[in-house]
């Protein structure tokens, strides 16, 4: 069989292409098999591409010496992968996405029903793509995308219900991804964040706090926004980090996850932080007392070039991102050497209302 494309639409011409098929149906193997196996193979051997338009079940089923039936369930199965989309009418029949579809969520969603993967998995992978994408967001973001970002949080702000707050806050996150410019990030941060949604829902209704806690997050979000703006890539990965270790010690502190690390800190002084008037003391205590310049750590205050700073606008925080080398320094010198820092610890010291 040969396949030409007139219009986007695939025709199939002259003999049977796909070799396997012949030896399958010798082999006494389903029509279902057969349709399932031939169209995976068309799309692999790029033959059948984004956007194209596959033959009809009819020309599928004669060329295939199968059922329509067996050639209508394969492409169901296909739907539900989120490979292929059916349409109803003249030219609109079955085609191949153009966009990847929400497959990937329905099935985490499931496996995660089915207590096949749970919700520190699930966390802890969101951790590695939302730091990751944040990071590469910093270099790449577009204005246009950033702009999107910006208009969720200001949303944000002025939300009164759990729901719309929950939905918003899943779309911030998909747009400082999105903005990342990987595809794949992308995907895989939805359907880790859509499967997230419920028990993250539930544990916002049982907060009897749930003001202060919407407050810090958004302080958060505008932390790492500011520092995805600023092109300053590693503060913007350790901010998300800690923004989502954050969240969850305080939302699901029964279910821990693997040891934190010092972004949480840098989550936490960004509450703090983007509080109008606030700034972070702490910076040039800890430059003293170790020995290193107050430079050589993260300060956040107000910065004195904002236009808006005497119109009587909140100021804007200024982020001072330090060399990799002296953080490194500083942060070695807070840790205590006698023991880690792990999930239980955080959630301890997150629990107070002014950690958002």
């Amino acid at each position: 069989m040969q396949a030409s494309s007139a219009g986007g639409v695939t025709t199939l011409e002259g003999t049977e292409r796909c070799q396997d098929c012949a030896i399958m149906r010798a082999r006494g193997m389903s029509g279902f098999d057969i349709a399932l196996h031939h169209i995976q193979s068309e799309i692999l051997s790029g033959h059948y591409v984004a956007g194209m338009q596959l033959p009809t079940e009819r020309e599928l089923a004669a060329s295939l010496a199968v059922g329509r039936g067996a050639v209508r369930e394969a492409l169901r199965v296909l739907q539900a992968q989120g490979i292929v989309v059916s349409g109803t009418g003249p030219g609109n029949g079955t085609r191949i996405r153009t966009t990847p579809g929400d497959a990937l969520g329905q099935m985490l969603r499931l496996h995660l029903a089915l207590e096949s993967t749970s919700v520190p998995d699930l966390t802890q992978t969101r951790l590695v793509v939302e730091r990751a994408a944040t990071e590469m967001a910093a270099h790449h973001a577009s204005v246009g995308a950033l702009k999107r970002a910006r208009a969720i949080v200001e949303r944000m702000e002025q939300c009164p219900t759990i729901d719309e707050f929950n939905d918003l806050d899943t779309a911030f996150h998909i747009a400082i991804v999105d903005a990342s410019g990987n595809h794949m990030l992308t995907m895989m941060s939805t359907a880790i964040r859509q499967t997230l949604a419920i028990p993250i829902r539930s544990a916002e209704a049982s907060l009897t706090n749930w003001d202060d806690f919407r407050d810090g997050l958004v302080a958060q979000h505008r932390a790492i926004l500011e520092a995805v703006t600023d092109g300053d890539a590693e503060r913007a990965a350790e901010l998300a980090e800690g923004h989502i270790r954050h969240a969850y010690a305080q939302l699901l502190p029964d279910k821990p996850i693997a040891e934190a690390t010092d972004a949480v800190e840098s989550a936490e002084a960004a509450v703090v932080a983007l509080r109008p008037g606030a700034a972070i003391q702490d910076s040039a205590h800890h430059g003293h007392s170790h020995g290193h310049s107050p430079a050589a750590h993260t300060v956040v205050g107000t910065d004195p070039a904002d236009p808006g700073a005497d119109d009587g606008a909140a100021p804007r925080p200024a982020v001072k991102a330090p060399a990799k080398k002296a953080r490194a320094k500083a942060v070695a010198a807070r840790r205590r050497p006698s023991r880690s820092r792990g999930a239980t610890d955080v959630s301890a010291q997150l629990t107070t209302p002014s950690a958002g």
